[in-house]
Formats: C-alpha cells, sequence, structure tokens
C-alpha cells in the first residue's frame, strides 16, 4: 500500500500541491487547519470552516477520489472528515472514531497529546484510555497526532514529555498487529522514520511524504 501522509500543515496546502501523484489511500495526522488564536474555540471554529470553504474545491481534487484517512491535531477545531462528507467527499474517515478498514490494512487511531498548558484541543494529563480504546480497535496501521514517548517525540533534545508514555508502554508490552505509526506534533522530527520493535515509525510535521507500507 502506497500512503500519502501528511501532518502539520497548519494551512500552508501548497505542501500537498508539488506534487500530482495518488497514493492509495491519504493520511492526516492533524494540525491541518490554520488558526486565528491560541485556542479560543469561540473563534477558531468558525474561522477554521470559513477557511476551509474556500480551499475545499482544491482539496476535492488533489485527493482525486482516494480514501482520506484523518486524526485531529491540538490545532483543529473543525473535522476535516465530516466536512469533506459534507462537500460530497464520501471517501473520508476519522480513524479516531472507528478502526477504518482500506486495502487490506485496518486504520485507527487517537488525536489526544500529552498536556502541555491547557490552551489547546486535545491536551489530556492522562492518555491511557485513548490508548486502550485504540488498542480494542485492534490496528495495523496506528495514526496519532503525538509520538509515542521516546521515539521521534524531542525536539530541542531536553526530553520535555512531548511524546505518549502510555502508547510507548501498550506498544513495548501489549499484543497488537501495528506495522506502522503515523505521526507528526514534533516539528523538529520532520521526515524522519525509524524501525524499533517491528514497527515503522513516520514523522512527517510540515510536510508530504509518500510512503509504502507491506
Amino acid at each position: 500500500m502506497r500512503i500519502g501522509h501528511f501532518s502539520d500543515i497548519h494551512g500552508n496546502i501548497s505542501k500537498l500541491l508539488g506534487s500530482s501523484e495518488l497514493p492509495d489511500v491519504w493520511v492526516c495526522s492533524g494540525d491541518f487547519f490554520p488558526n486565528a488564536t491560541r485556542g479560543d474555540r469561540s473563534v477558531e471554529v468558525g474561522f477554521q470552516a470559513a477557511w476551509f470553504k474556500q480551499v475545499v474545491n482544491t482539496l476535492i481534487a488533489r485527493f482525486g477520489g482516494k480514501p482520506v484517512v484523518w486524526v485531529g491535531g491540538n490545532h483543529d477545531y473543525v473535522n476535516l472528515a465530516e466536512l469533506l462528507r459534507e462537500n460530497g467527499y464520501e471517501a473520508a474517515f476519522d480513524a479516531t472514531v472507528e478502526a477504518v478498514e482500506i486495502g487490506g490494512h485496518r486504520f485507527a487511531g487517537m488525536r489526544e497529546i500529552p498536556w502541555i498548558a491547557g490552551e489547546w484541543n486535545g491536551e489530556e494529563h492522562d492518555l491511557s484510555p485513548m490508548v486502550d480504546r485504540v488498542f480494542e480497535a485492534d490496528p495495523t496501521i496506528l495514526v496519532t497526532h503525538a509520538p509515542a514517548a521516546g521515539i521521534l517525540d524531542d525536539d530541542n533534545g531536553g526530553g520535555h514529555g512531548c511524546g505518549n508514555r502510555p502508547l510507548t508502554r501498550a506498544l513495548t508490552y501489549r499484543p497488537h498487529r501495528i506495522v506502522a505509526h503515523l505521526f507528526g506534533h514534533i516539528h523538529d522530527q520532520s521526515g524522519r522514520e525509524v524501525e524499533e520493535m517491528g514497527i515503522r515509525f513516520y514523522n512527517n510535521a510540515e510536510t508530504l511524504r509518500f510512503i509504502e507500507v507491506p
């Protein structure tokens, strides 16, 4: 399966338009929309919905009818998958709601991130319940906004807690079928990939990359 993975473009859709290649499936792991404030929901919902109306036709043409799998990020206050479906693009799925079966793979994920300062969407002190839900969905391709702790998770070398610790424990000790983990959130690790525990980890913050998953 060839996946077009993008994350953390923050409204810069030109990052999706530099290539005409169509993957088998598109995956967005969050922070897709631009922001007008530092997380003021009363402003952001309307602002992001209005921005989407300006770019929806361009996005639909670019996605080319291929499935779009979406997981929101902490900067997102509207739902890309819902908005695409409302505009006639039926092959758009929110992988945080239920697992999505495409091309022999099962996509599931979570948008929540470790607590920062309470300014943004999806910040949580305890990520364990969300990790449990994702593992119950039995994905083969895991899609989250934040990385697992210790895996492409530190953008300043200081170990400041950007990664999801319960997720690392689950990937290490719980039975699962995950072969690839797609995420973003940590911009300084953009474009990097590593393999650990038989899983391929991809951080594609600020960019679009086409990756092959067996």
